[in-house]
């Protein structure tokens, strides 16, 4: 389903599968900002999709083994700004394996045509995480930007803003949808 090749800036990497979807390297405000072009016909199937199917994302991506990482919180933070009508979040994942996740966080998903905003997520990287995933998300067609990237490892006083699947709740709750 993802495609590994790189694109063309050292160390990043797109998925899904496609020859379509464009990444240039752009100066923005003096900084270098990824742009990322996820054509409309990429992302939406030609006809509404069947109940129940998830049409996945465009993403920039990079993934990194979680070694030196293990049993400590870490901050990945930037700026992002939509062009368009798209919708897009900078994410953070941690797994135990290349397909498994452990947590993982999106920004707040951002619908364009927006300024640049500031995006932070916080994680706790468990002992028995094999991988760090982040990068930019486009969803449906449309053009995202991400610049002043940081990856940092943060003390415990930082809260987290993580959703792990470990600490899912036992029963499902407000199935009526009651305030």
């Amino acid at each position: 389903m993802y495609d590994r090749r790189i694109i063309g800036v050292p160390g990043w990497r797109i998925g899904p599968t496609t020859s379509q979807a464009q990444v240039q390297v752009l100066d923005s405000d003096g900084v270098k900002a990824l742009r990322l072009r996820a054509p409309v016909n990429l992302t939406a199937p030609p006809r509404p999709p069947e109940p129940g199917v998830v049409v996945p994302p465009t993403f920039v991506f990079q993934t990194i083994k979680a070694d030196k990482y293990r049993k400590q919180r870490v901050r990945f933070a930037g700026e992002i700004m939509v062009e368009d009508s798209a919708e897009a979040s900078l994410f953070i994942r941690v797994d135990f394996d290349l397909y498994r996740a452990i947590a993982a966080r999106d920004s707040w998903c951002v619908s364009g045509p927006t300024s640049w905003s500031e995006a932070s997520m916080v994680l706790d990287v468990s002992e028995r995480a094999g991988w760090i995933t982040l990068g930019l998300s486009v969803t449906g067609g449309g053009t995202a930007h991400m610049r002043r990237l940081t990856f940092e490892v943060v003390d415990d006083t930082v809260p987290t803003t993580d959703n792990p699947i470990s600490k899912a709740l036992d029963t499902l709750h407000n199935m009526d949808f009651q305030f």
